[in-house]
């Protein structure tokens, strides 16, 4: 039946109207939102980490947050007020990373100073540490990116300094991370191989990432995700607006590198998040229950 009605369609829509509602639809039936965090659930996972250490009690009073590829820092001001509105503001311990000198200095000036609970760095996370080329589009740009072929525009590369996750805690001693946030624009994969001794050890409890068409530029995808945390006790999870996804293997439809966010959710915080299970069935459709 739709073989019969493509041509038809085709000639009556023609070809570059039709791509575009065929894709519409296509990612519409995939959950593929658009990236705008008052929308697309990273406030959700904000506000759910925030409820579930409040409720733990005093042994658990403090969150601690890393804003990975910070920014200018519109993550971390929603983590802060919404820490403020649910008074745990003094409860949090906030790390912002940001490696591009310009930018870094943005933010520092829209985060609050002087807060003895806010750790500004100016570095990026990586595999290992070192140092490392950044390519710079524009001052404060949202897509400086590590990988050449990541940063739209022209680009001037500046040298930053790198950490990895699991070196940064030890150098710090911080002893866990309820809610790691990464955003490094093709990136991901490397802060997440940084962090797997973390992860190895249950010392994080959600670890959300950004998944993108810069994937490609570093030669990573969702299967190392899946890889990377095989055998731990973490489930491999997409953000769906107010509800989490959670997909118990990998399946090629996962990697088409549209934007979306993503969460490796520890087992001991499943509760915390409104979790769906979610699977490709042999039509490779998405189904959920």
């Amino acid at each position: 039946m739709l073989s019969q009605l493509k041509s038809p369609l085709l000639a009556l829509l023609g070809r570059q109207l039709a791509y575009r509602i065929g894709r519409a639809l296509y990612l519409g039936a995939r959950g593929d939102i658009p990236n705008d965090m008052t929308r697309n659930g990273e406030t959700l996972v904000q506000r759910c980490v925030l409820q579930a250490l409040a409720q733990s009690g005093p042994s658990a009073s403090s969150l601690v947050a890393f804003d990975v590829g910070a920014n200018i820092g519109d993550w971390s001001l929603s983590l802060i007020e919404l820490a403020r509105q649910a008074g745990r503001q003094d409860h949090l311990i906030l790390h912002a990373f940001e490696p591009v000198p310009s930018t870094h200095r943005t933010l520092r000036g829209r985060l609050p100073q002087g807060a003895a609970w806010l750790h500004l760095h100016e570095q990026a996370m990586s595999a290992s540490s070192g140092t490392a080329n950044i390519y710079v589009a524009a001052d404060n740009a949202g897509t400086n990116s590590l990988h050449s072929g990541g940063s739209e525009g022209d680009r001037q590369a500046t040298t930053i300094r790198l950490t990895s996750g699991a070196e940064f805690c030890v150098a710090e001693g911080v002893q866990h991370v309820h809610l790691f946030k990464c955003d490094t624009e093709g990136h991901d994969m490397e802060v997440i191989r940084g962090a797997r001794p973390l992860l190895v050890e249950g010392r994080v409890s959600v670890l959300q990432f950004e998944y993108n068409h810069r994937w490609i530029f570093s030669r990573n995808s969702l299967h190392d995700v899946f890889l990377a945390v095989s055998g731990l006790p973490y489930s491999v999870c997409k953000l769906q607006g107010e509800e989490v996804l959670e997909f118990d293997r990998w399946h090629p439809e996962l990697d088409k590198f549209f934007e979306g966010n993503y969460l490796l959710v520890h087992r001991d915080a499943r509760a915390w998040l409104p979790i769906r299970t979610a699977a490709f069935d042999r039509y490779n459709t998405l189904t959920t229950h």
